[in-house]
């Protein structure tokens, strides 16, 4: 039942909040009192186990915590002589969750946590995956009704009443007889106003916030979206998502134009790139999320990784960000023998008294992981092979030693300012191609050229649908792209009417997703790649063992290094360096398997179309060792070692030991 009853701050005290008992694994779950949507908002805590075999019926609550200035008194208790200051966004949303006839019992951090309290704040960090996976719901709250919401969601359920997502390609598929919904080369059927609607609802604050990861993507699958009064389901909204983010959508001014393939980038992550545990694919996809204390942006994704304790990696508020970030990279190092996690937070600025290696993931560049992911953990390159980083990792360090072999010197470099800068125009983006195309001397090579080629792959960062198997749509095909990247170097600058065309757009956008935050690099002997923005003549492009991309150094008076990020190198993606150019008849395929739903390395043979998982350019195994069967060996290797028993994914031939015995030049390189 409703209540007539007003509250009054003045005549409250504040709010104090009981211990929680840690050994029973306490939580606060707050009961939302009935009433209108226009009265106070009044609420009980209380305390209860939340244990495996008790866990009670709540939904947790997924919103922007807002700004701090100028809190908001709740009323706690019926009473209502206790208050709690919480953020205007919350108190905004409070009111909307609220039944006027029953009570309702959620989960909201700001209030069920103390937050003043920093101990209980680390130790109700690590219970996340247990209240979002085991809620009833997640309600997301995007904000009250502006900016026609209302309109904006009613065409997301429009779109998703016709289609529905392909998880295995992340394609749409029509499911009604109006299949134009589905095409990417058909725009949709919305008016200037529709379109700007969707375009403002999904640049709210929500979709930019880091936490909201593992609210979503921990949930059983009932997850309700709400804005203002009016709610979506958030499977209809993905849908959508991804209906926007694969259709050319026209937008209305600069600074629109600007923003809008940034921000699709970002919800289609949301929505689609989470489909593993591996922490440098986690670290890498919410790079640009937004968090209120850095710590966070590892904090915030221990939850969604099914062997975080692994990491020995803890949430510990009383530890600085910088001993925070330099102590998650070196644990993960540690952890996966792999150095992936040095390409995950690319920054023209390094942090203060901390080594260049410890990625600066408070001042992060618009730049891409150059190995595209797609749909998993696997990359579509593999620079180093299966190769691991065995060197010691000291936890304490400050010089971290990797092995690798050296493979270019960066001789020209361009930084690629336009692709970096959204609100650059198409003609100044088709200017800078010509002048690096120049530069590179392939400005005029033929079209079926070996220059033009390595030109197109390069800034490409060579990902196109032929690489995977069934090939995904939403990629360019190589020849499509070599033709419009020769159409747009021998056009007319000064005539638009012959460059503003939607093929020009289409390979534009793609070549600014690989390009952004990036230069254009060639070496003396005509090798060409994308490095960093701020990389200069004379780094050193490496292959590192245990990282997939390539990796530039710049070398000290001290003969140590410094890491200035990663690289795209043509010809040397697929481990040329380490094992030499494939042999004819094969190639590289990244192949799906239905069962396990990831995609999965392979090498196909052109000639006979068939698909094998063993490198054919490694020789026999190492004395001692054997492949053993198993029922998914069409897709993974596994090694056994007769002497000590040891069962292995890694391939004992890509060890540095047995590298060396292939002629490697592997050397040590420290870096500082």
């Amino acid at each position: 039942m409703a209540s007539d009853q007003t509250f009054n701050s003045e005549n409250s005290e504040p709010y104090k909040y009981s211990p929680l008992n840690e050994e029973a694994q306490e939580i606060r779950l707050l009961t939302l009192l009935p009433d209108t949507l226009a009265s106070d908002v009044r609420l009980s805590l209380d305390i209860t186990p939340f244990t495996e075999y008790h866990v009670p019926k709540f939904e947790a609550v997924s919103y922007t915590w807002g700004s701090a200035e100028n809190p908001v008194n709740i009323f706690i208790g019926e009473s209502g002589r206790k208050t709690l200051a919480v953020t205007r966004n919350l108190a905004e949303a409070l009111p909307y969750f609220r039944y006027e006839d029953k009570p309702r019992i959620l989960w909201i951090d700001a209030i069920c946590v103390d937050q003043k309290n920093l101990k209980e704040r680390s130790q109700q960090v690590k219970r996340m995956a247990d209240i979002y996976s085991k809620t009833i719901k997640v309600l997301v709250w995007l904000g009250p009704e502006s900016d026609d919401s209302s309109l904006a969601l009613h065409l997301f359920e429009k779109i998703a009443s016709n289609v529905k997502v392909d998880e295995a390609t992340r394609a749409l598929v029509a499911t009604t007889d109006d299949i134009h919904w589905a095409d990417k080369d058909i725009k949709l059927p919305f008016n200037g106003v529709e379109l700007l609607s969707t375009f403002k609802l999904i640049h709210r604050p929500w979709f930019e916030r880091l936490w909201i990861w593992q609210e979503i993507h921990l949930a059983s699958g009932n997850i309700e979206v709400m804005c203002g009064s009016r709610t979506i389901l958030w499977a209809a909204l993905r849908s959508a998502v991804l209906c926007l983010h694969m259709k050319q959508i026209p937008m209305f001014n600069q600074e629109e134009e600007a923003s809008k393939p940034k921000q699709l980038d970002a919800v289609w992550s949301l929505c689609f790139g989470l489909s593993s545990n591996s922490i440098d694919e986690l670290l890498d996809e919410t790079k640009h999320c937004v968090c209120s204390d850095p710590r966070d942006k590892i904090y915030a994704l221990l939850s969604l990784l099914y062997g975080a304790p692994r990491f020995e990696i803890e949430p510990d508020y009383a530890k600085s960000v910088n001993e925070t970030y330099q102590h998650a990279t070196l644990s993960i190092i540690k952890s996966t023998k792999r150095l992936q996690v040095l390409a995950t937070g690319e920054s023209q600025e390094h942090l203060e008294r901390c080594p260049s290696w410890v990625p600066n993931r408070k001042l992060l560049t618009p730049a891409q992981w150059i190995a595209p992911r797609l749909c998993n953990r696997f990359p579509s390159s593999s620079a180093s092979s299966e190769t691991n980083h065995t060197l010691p990792a000291n936890l304490q360090g400050s010089i971290l030693k990797v092995e690798g072999t050296a493979v270019a010197v960066v001789w020209e470099v361009e930084p690629m300012l336009s692709f970096s800068n959204p609100k650059a125009s198409t003609k100044d983006r088709i200017k800078e191609l010509m002048t690096i195309s120049t530069l590179a001397g392939f400005r005029g090579a033929s079209f079926q050229s070996h220059q033009h080629k390595a030109f197109t792959r390069a800034i490409c960062c060579n990902c196109f649908s032929e690489q995977y198997s069934p090939a995904p749509t939403y990629y360019p095909t190589l020849a499509r792209s070599e033709e419009a990247v020769h159409r747009i170097l021998t056009s007319d600058i000064d005539n638009e009417l012959g460059w503003n065309q939607p093929d020009f757009t289409s390979i534009l956008n793609y070549v600014r997703f690989a390009c952004a935050g990036r230069s254009f690099y060639m070496t003396q002997d005509g090798i060409c790649g994308l490095a960093p923005l701020h990389a200069k003549k004379g780094d050193v492009v490496t292959v590192l063992l245990g990282c997939n991309s390539p990796m530039v150094l710049r070398p000290t008076t001290e003969g140590t290094y410094k890491l200035v990020g990663e690289a795209y190198c043509d010809g040397f993606m697929h481990a040329e360096a380490l094992l030499g150019a494939l042999p004819d008849p094969f190639e590289f395929i990244m192949r799906y398997d239905n069962n396990s739903g990831y995609w999965q390395w392979a090498f196909q043979n052109k000639k006979t179309g068939r698909f094998q998982v063993g490198d054919p350019r490694l020789g026999p195994l190492p004395p001692g060792w054997e492949l053993r069967s198993h029922t998914k060996e069409e897709f993974w290797q596994l090694f056994k070692n007769h002497k000590t028993g040891e069962e292995t994914w890694w391939d004992p031939r890509l060890t540095s030991e047995e590298l060396r015995k292939r002629g490697v030049a592997l050397l040590v390189f420290d870096l500082v």
